[in-house]
């Protein structure tokens, strides 16, 4: 129900149902289970839908808490909270702490999926605008640098990634 109310734009209700959901996890799997952790990830969702960033990153640090204690260490569950974690930190202008968790989310991608794929190029461009945002041109310039090496690397193995047009806009604005 909470995610019915939430893609209907109620997320009051969302936030309501999402609560209830985690105060029973709680009750009958405990603080460290991975729906716990999933309810937590959940609860930040909606208040990062209601600009409510800091809440969403407290809610987004108990998840990735409780998933790190339970899951493998390169689980895609935790790259996804650290993801969550660095747009929040980036739309509440915490331009620093926004290229931490998204550097803890790229080391993670690079682990799991390996040096060359799509989610490497967009995290690179991302920790790039982060860090222009934040007057960091030289290593923001590093990040679009390696985002395009990435797309160049893909585009002479015939696979082609949708990022190579804003890849090679951000590469060009940082410069």
């Amino acid at each position: 129900m909470a995610l019915v109310h939430h893609r209907e734009g109620n997320h009051h209700k969302s936030l309501e149902y999402h609560t209830k959901a985690l105060e029973i996890q709680q009750t009958t799997l405990g603080e460290h289970h991975q729906n716990t952790a999933l309810s937590f990830h959940n609860i930040g969702d909606v208040h990062y839908y209601n600009c409510e960033y800091v809440q969403a990153i407290a809610s987004y640090l108990r998840a990735v808490s409780i998933r790190e204690e339970v899951l493998k260490k390169n689980h895609p569950d935790i790259a996804v909270s650290f993801n969550r974690i660095g747009w929040a930190c980036f739309k509440k202008g915490n331009d620093s702490n926004a290229v931490f968790y998204s550097t803890k989310e790229l080391v993670l991608l690079k682990a799991i999926y390996g040096e060359k794929d799509e989610r490497v190029i967009e995290r690179c461009q991302i920790i790039g605008e982060a860090l222009s945002k934040g007057g960091h041109n030289d290593l923001a310039l590093d990040n679009y640098t390696k985002a395009l090496e990435i797309h160049i690397n893909l585009l002479e193995t015939d696979i082609h990634p949708s990022t190579f047009p804003s890849v090679h806009q951000n590469w060009y604005s940082a410069l």
